[in-house]
């Protein structure tokens, strides 16, 4: 299982299509859960995460 912070961003987002593509487990932290639904569709696992 592989960990992705930045999903929903351009590296983050292209980083775990990869991994995706290899059959790859994703996990990722995020801090707003709307804008990373589309990920959690493909079956990537979403946690929330809070600074501060």
């Amino acid at each position: 299982m592989f960990l992705v912070m930045g999903i929903t961003g351009k590296v983050g987002g292209a980083t775990a299509q990869h991994l995706l593509a290899q059959g790859k487990k994703v996990r990722a932290l995020v801090r707003n859960r709307e804008k990373a639904a589309r990920w959690a569709n493909r079956g990537v696992r979403t946690s929330r995460w809070r600074l501060g």
